[in-house]
């Protein structure tokens, strides 16, 4: 019985924590009528994700929303508790997007990093309350890569009509790659190619030319080694005319031809001019990293290659 529950506490699933922005449905009739409004089309969205627990980012106003909730649980023989079942979190400026962003991430905190913490699964229902809200929602899960949803359906009569509510899961892999492109860009201007390599493995996007950029990195990340022939033919391989290389197109082509007279020069002399230049060049990139120590191999390698080209002569 020990190994079995020890095995069961291990697969045990993470709980569903539902974070909702609240809003008072204001444009109806009554203030009464739009928190009624807006209740059912949480209590209908609670009902379909069925979390463990929810928690409501809500004005001062808003809140009056939430007790149309409990009401709705009560009509079908169930119960909602407030810190037992739903916290709320109150949005004091709720067209202030650092307000509502800061208090939407201190949930997070609260749920993901404190101490004693069950270990919940966060997903962010931004559908309701102010846009402010609903982008510094969409924003925080973004950034704290967590599951958003929006709430869609039959909006005939301006507003999705009850019953045809649809949960939409948003996919942001393509926002997540861009992030990635940009990290990617930044390590490969600091002569991070290792970083770069490490990085691109994990893009999805098949609209982003993933292959040339790996071969541009392994390529500069040979290079950076001395290990001429495979930059070379990893260069080769790396398609310019693409989106990605525009702004680097003629550089490529220049380091390509370098690199060519290395890898093919008939001519030891000349062979050993470009290595030479490409240790000194490295020998200073190291040197500007701190790598100090790979900075005076470079250089002791570039005295012995000195030597070698001016003994030719005689």
């Amino acid at each position: 019985h020990y190994y079995s529950n020890t095995v069961c506490d291990i697969m045990k699933r993470k709980e569903i924590a539902l974070f909702m922005t609240v809003g008072t449905g204001n444009n109806f009739n009554t203030n009464e009528e739009g928190f009624k409004i807006q209740a059912r089309k949480l209590y209908s969205t609670i009902n379909k994700i069925y979390p463990n627990y929810v928690v409501f980012f809500a004005s001062d106003e808003s809140e009056k929303t939430i007790k149309h909730i409990e009401e709705l649980f009560k009509l079908d023989n169930d119960e909602f508790i407030p810190d037992e079942d739903y916290k709320i979190f109150q949005i004091t400026a709720i067209d202030d997007f650092n307000s509502c962003f800061e208090t939407i991430e201190s949930a997070v905190w609260e749920l993901d990093y404190e101490e004693n913490s069950k270990k919940y699964e966060i997903i962010m229902d931004y559908t309701l309350g102010t846009k402010t809200m609903s982008a510094a929602m969409a924003s925080c899960g973004m950034f704290y890569s967590k599951a958003l949803i929006s709430i869609g359906g039959d909006r005939s009569t301006g507003e999705v009509s009850a019953g045809t509510e649809i949960i939409n899961y948003q996919n942001l892999y393509k926002i997540y790659d861009k992030f990635s492109l940009m990290r990617i860009r930044n390590n490969f201007n600091s002569n991070r190619f290792m970083q770069c390599i490490d990085i691109l493995n994990y893009i999805v996007d098949l609209n982003i030319h993933k292959d040339s950029l790996l071969n541009l990195c392994k390529a500069y990340y040979s290079w950076d080694n001395m290990e001429f022939e495979k930059a070379y033919d990893h260069l080769t391989k790396v398609n310019t005319n693409q989106i990605e290389f525009v702004e680097i197109k003629k550089d490529i082509k220049k380091n390509l031809n370098a690199l060519g007279n290395i890898v093919k020069s008939k001519s030891i002399n000349l062979k050993n001019c470009y290595i030479l230049a490409s240790l000194i060049n490295n020998s200073i990139r190291k040197a500007e990293e701190y790598k100090y120590d790979d900075a005076i191999a470079r250089l002791y390698r570039s005295f012995e290659l000195i030597a070698q080209i001016e003994l030719t002569k005689y």
